[in-house]
């Protein structure tokens, strides 16, 4: 969501101020990193942060856009007003640009625009900062002028603006004059103009240090070992160390030589250390008999902790529980937050850190040798019976269609609901709840193998594309090839007061020439539920091989099949989770169908989740193992289903590997472990090991951790299962 700023000219004070919020996809919202093929270089003016990229839109005149961006809060870049400080790393950044195009075309160009998305309220006298359609962000353009048709760069025409003519850069209208028209760029000419334009600023750019601008490229680019200190006492008695400074204990020394060891025949160009003993000791350990210097700087010290330093972390952690929610930390009140005044946010030390790694990046010779630092680092959150991330990756970002984003075709949001496999693992679909439209996702081992590509598929009627589908779970059944989809709740064809849901079933067809869904059936479930929430959030496709029959597993989303009345205990209700075993009824006469329940198994009691959100079923030789995620706990249980000759049909068993498994947590503050997957929707196995899990759209109510993982889709391994990843590469690769 965009935010937009409504200020009245007629009254300075800033109580005249509103914030309202509209829907935007802009491109000026997404961050913008060097693995951008469009990135030509990143530039740093005091604590401000600006992209050099290439329009997405338009290539005349080679046109760039120089802006104010902040990757991990790019919303706060947006529809407000600027600094002086902000403006004038703006205007330094574009003259350095404007140099670089100066090197390669006749004559260059900037202009400092943004006028376009604002709107004047003549009555009112109020002007209204962004609009639906654009943000305001602060940024400049940067085009080359000359003879359109020639080409200054490589085999990339200018198309540019003709000398001597008023350049639109608004207009894409036909009816225009041809130098007006926007002319959009080949695969492979964004390249080629990036290359240039890098190269050109990295032969200037030096020239501009004195005026306080740092620029990155591409091209720059170091080796570097950080290492954490040894052990301490203190980190084996779980004191909170922060500044204070605390010696290595032997464990501690033995630690480093242990790497001196590993680093055997590297030899480091440069040596950073935190200057406190622990981390200064580590270097000269590691170091050993290289007499390299070590270069010291409380830039590299861990989060000062302030009057808690000293004090034993489950103190700390038992203070925070009492005090503050951190599960539900806006992004702000993550980074700003500190207990007392003697203690610095993650903020502060964010800022010493971008302090250090720009001095090192404009400072230190380009060298094959790395740079070695040894700094510090936090507790890491108990990893028993965690999953092990080996990738993920977010879903809008995902969306391209033959090589061009198609923005018409993708909604404002993705609320996933759902995920499975196709049966060679190579390709999954996803589902959201409020669009008709399926998503078709390569899997890494498709990345690896095939020529594929992410898109989105209409549904038959492709009307129903804007509408909210209540999609909630999908199954595949492999005796048709087919897909099972269920909706959550529907309006009951019987009284107003109750809901059902609904079961579609569908062939999907993906292939290099032709995709497409084909509507098979769509079948009511005989299932009542009191409100449109807490229906069924999963399904699962089963054969009961015993009894010739195939039943489709119903996960419910609410203890006990139901929300959680006011009167009733919260902690009481949990532990109720429940699956519904459906059969298929169909009548001939007048080709009706149902699904009509025939069981109900119990999930164990001791899974204590508050909500249930998405199952899976793989089959292993003789076992068939199931899945089962919580969104608002951020777990997923595992257990073992059989089959049974009496009703329900299935039963729930255990293994070695079954029980509850934890989604990675993260530590805030020193010592409590918050939660960073809050939104899990979908669950589908890749093997007996590996599981893919999907995330729904973060909700207000959620802390800032859990909306960087929102809308995407992520890669697990079950601990201990290391031989798995052979198949899905680690995210570290």
């Amino acid at each position: 969501m965009a935010h937009l700023l409504v200020e009245n000219l007629s009254s300075s004070s800033s109580n005249n101020r509103q914030i309202t919020s509209a829907s935007s996809c802009h491109w000026a919202l997404e961050s913008c990193t060097l693995t951008d093929p469009k990135v030509i270089a990143l530039v740093c003016f005091e604590q401000s942060n600006y992209a050099v990229h290439l329009h997405p839109k338009d290539k005349r005149g080679y046109r760039s856009i120089v802006r104010l961006i902040n990757n991990d809060q790019i919303f706060s870049t947006i529809n407000r007003d600027y600094t002086s400080v902000e403006r004038i790393g703006l205007a330094l950044a574009m003259t350095l640009v404007t140099e670089a195009y100066n090197r390669v075309v006749p004559i260059a160009q900037n202009a400092v625009t943004g006028n376009n998305a604002r709107l004047l309220d003549p009555k009112t006298v109020t002007i209204q900062l962004g609009i639906t359609q654009e943000p305001i962000f602060l940024h400049g353009h940067v085009f080359g002028c000359g003879d359109p048709e020639r080409k200054y760069i490589d085999d990339v025409q200018l198309d540019g603006p003709i000398l001597g003519t008023l350049f639109n850069m608004n207009t894409s209208s036909p009816s225009e004059s041809d130098h007006d028209k926007k002319v959009s760029w080949k695969s492979d000419e964004i390249n080629k103009v990036v290359r240039r334009l890098e190269t050109e600023i990295e032969n200037i750019h030096h020239a501009y240090k004195i005026h306080g601008l740092t620029v990155i490229t591409r091209n720059t680019f170091f080796n570097i070992y950080i290492v954490r200190h040894g052990e301490t006492d203190w980190n084996t008695q779980k004191r909170l160390q922060g500044h204070t400074d605390i010696a290595l204990s032997a464990k501690g020394k033995l630690q480093a030589c242990q790497l001196q060891e590993k680093f055997a025949g590297i030899h480091f160009s440069k040596v950073f250390s935190s200057d406190l003993i622990r981390a200064r000791s580590t270097a000269e350990l590691i170091l050993g008999s290289n007499k390299s210097t070590i270069n010291e700087t409380p830039l590299l010290r861990e989060r000062c902790l302030g009057t808690w330093e000293g004090r034993f972390a489950g103190e700390l952690k038992s203070h925070l529980e009492q005090t503050i929610d951190v599960d539900n930390f806006t992004q702000e009140e993550y980074l700003s937050f500190k207990w007392d005044d003697t203690a610095e946010s993650y903020s502060d030390a964010y800022q010493r850190l971008q302090t250090f790694i720009r001095s090192i990046a404009f400072s230190t010779p380009i060298s094959d040798d790395p740079i070695l630092l040894s700094s510090h680092g936090e507790e890491q959150c108990n990893r028993n019976q965690t999953l092990i991330l080996l990738h993920e990756q977010n879903i809008r970002d995902s969306l391209y269609y033959e090589n061009e984003r198609n923005e018409s075709n993708i909604p404002d949001a993705f609320e996933t609901s759902g995920v499975v496999l196709r049966p060679d693992n190579l390709i999954m679909y996803i589902i959201f709840d409020n669009t008709f439209q399926i998503g078709v996702f390569c899997t890494w081992l498709a990345i690896r193998t095939i020529n594929c590509t992410n898109k989105l598929l209409d549904w038959p009627d492709n009307t129903f594309n804007k509408l909210n589908s209540e999609f909630e779970g999908i199954a595949y059944n492999s005796l048709t090839d087919t897909y099972f989809i269920v909706q959550e709740t529907i309006s009951s064809n019987v009284s107003s007061n109750e809901y059902n849901s609904n079961i579609f079933e569908v062939q999907i067809t993906t292939n290099v020439t032709f995709s497409s869904i084909n509507l098979i059936q769509s079948c009511r479930i005989n299932w009542t539920f009191e409100s449109t929430s807490k229906g069924f959030e999963g399904l699962e496709f089963m054969m009961h091989h015993k009894r010739n029959k195939n039943y489709l597993l119903a996960l419910c989303e609410g203890n006990k099949c139901k929300p959680q009345s006011n009167s009733e205990d919260p902690v009481t209700s949990l532990g109720n989770g429940k699956l519904v075993v459906l059969d298929k009824h169909e009548t001939t006469h007048n080709n009706s169908c149902q699904w009509v329940s025939v069981g109900i198994i119990n999930l164990p009691f001791d899974i204590k989740f508050r909500d249930y959100s998405a199952i899976s079923a793989y089959k292993q030789n003789t076992s068939t193992y199931i899945a089962v995620t919580s969104q608002v706990n951020s777990q997923v249980w595992i257990g073992i289903i059989e089959e049974i000759d009496q009703n329900p049909y299935f039963r729930i068993t255990s293994s070695n590997k079954t029980g509850v498994y934890n989604l990675p947590r993260t530590i805030v503050n020193g010592s409590m472990c918050a939660k960073e997957y809050c939104n899990i929707e979908g669950v589908a196995w890749i093997n007996e090991n590996q599981l893919i899990l999907v995330s729904d759209l973060a909700k207000k109510s959620h802390g800032v951790l859990c909306f960087r993982k929102d809308e995407s889709i992520h890669y697990f391994s079950l601990p201990n299962m290391q031989e798995s990843m052979a198949i899905y590469p680690s995210h570290c690769s």
